[in-house]
């Protein structure tokens, strides 16, 4: 499992790298997804887009899942992904409500991802990085998903670990299921 919370986050990397730049205008299916905010660096980012995705992946008899919440900035150009993973007993569309930390703890962590224009930070490349993401509430039939989250990420080409999210939260992002 600690191999999966090291690799994803590389997965997502490709997200920010091949993501555009937001128009000045969002659309309205981001208008409607939601809020999310955090003190990022000791000053207040609130999301202009939000989004998630729930994946279900079976093997076997073993069953993954994963939640990640894309927190899109507008003015700042900064995009925040929250990533939780855990094994599950069911392939229903719901996710534990519970802590999810960076270093992953039981067959379940979280991670963040956070990217500029210029830079990148993450919390699963560094042993000194932390991320707690705490799921409040999820609406399978809604698929919506509320929760908490602070971290303390590392640049990922300098390892400095500088990148500081305080006081996060997000409500009701709609999320779409990949199985």
């Amino acid at each position: 499992m600690n191999k999966i919370l090291r690799i994803v986050p590389l997965i997502t990397i490709l997200f920010f790298i091949t993501s555009c730049k937001k128009d000045s205008e969002p659309d309205e299916e981001e208008t409607e997804s939601g809020t999310a905010s955090c003190v990022l660096n000791g000053e207040t980012f609130t999301s202009s887009g939000n989004s998630a995705t729930l994946t279900i992946e079976t093997d076997g008899t073993d069953i993954s899942k994963s939640l990640s919440v894309y927190l899109f900035g507008s003015e700042s150009s900064i995009n925040i992904t929250l990533l939780c993973i855990t094994e599950d007993d069911n392939v229903d569309h719901n996710i534990p409500l519970k802590p999810y930390t960076e270093p992953s703890v039981l067959n379940s962590g979280g991670s963040a991802i956070i990217g500029d224009s210029s830079s990148l930070w993450d919390t699963s490349t560094h042993d000194d990085a932390t991320a707690n993401i705490t799921l409040t509430a999820l609406n399978a039939s809604e698929k919506t998903v509320s929760g908490t989250f602070s971290f303390s990420a590392a640049d990922f080409s300098t390892g400095e670990i500088n990148c500081h999210a305080t006081d996060g939260i997000f409500t009701d992002i709609s999320y779409t299921v990949i199985e």
